[in-house]
């Protein structure tokens, strides 16, 4: 039998050879061995350590932690919340206040939403475009935007073909969000994530375009205006 290391734990050996952070890998295989209460008193004392650390280690353990933030997520897709809030949102802080010409201070926070040290807390989107101003080459923040559009026009559609969720946006304002997201996918010179998000983009906006004619004409039943007139909506392959 194939035994597969628990993630978590494999992390935790990855952080204990590094002999500034023996506190978070204490963390780690405590949380591994379902160890929540203990675990959490180490990651308590690994972020009072932290806080004390030079600007460089801090970022250099942000970093590697960015990396595994999918692993380490305890709900959703964050970080576990002392982590973020007494070491990665400081760290954001002063790295985009000493560095603000640097994209990737910007797009970590517009990631995990760190505003500024006054509470106001920005947009992450505007972080993100901010990163990609900044750089125009930057992909992880253009296709984090793309990957946003996306998110929200699939919301809208969720409950077709019964009816169009307005929470993010009106159909016309999703058009407008999807060409704006078109232009961003044509700024990626052929990426593979950018072939796949422009068929599905392509997708969003013609199901979109066609609800925006099906309502125009007064028509009570979305999927038979849809059969009457050959269009058997399907999700494209690769998303």
């Amino acid at each position: 039998m194939t035994i597969i290391p628990d993630p978590i734990e494999a992390i935790g050996r990855d952080a204990g050879v590094n002999s500034q952070w023996p506190q978070f890998a204490d963390y780690c295989a405590l949380r591994a061995k379902g160890l929540r209460k203990s675990a959490l008193i180490a990651l308590d004392r690994f972020c009072v350590e932290a806080a004390s650390s030079t600007f460089e280690v801090r970022r250099e353990f942000c970093l590697w932690l960015f990396e595994r933030q999918g692993v380490l997520a305890t709900g959703g897709t964050g970080l576990p919340h002392p982590l973020l809030d007494k070491v990665v949102a400081p760290m954001l802080r002063e790295w985009r206040r000493t560095e603000s010409a640097n994209p990737l201070p910007h797009y970590w926070a517009g990631v995990f939403g760190i505003g500024p040290d006054d509470g106001e807390t920005p947009p992450p989107l505007a972080c993100i475009e901010q990163a990609l101003s900044l750089d125009p080459s930057f992909d992880p923040a253009r296709r984090a935007l793309v990957d946003r559009v996306i998110y929200n026009v699939e919301y809208s559609h969720h409950h077709l073909p019964y009816y169009y969720v307005r929470d993010f946006s009106d159909p016309a304002g999703d058009v407008v969000c999807i060409d704006n997201a078109l232009n961003l996918v044509e700024g990626a010179n052929g990426a593979g994530w950018a072939v796949l998000a422009r068929k599905e983009l392509m997708f969003l906006r013609s199901v979109t375009e066609d609800w925006i004619r099906f309502e125009s004409e007064g028509e009570q039943d979305f999927a038979t205006w849809c059969e009457a007139r050959g269009k058997a909506y399907r999700p494209p392959v690769g998303r």
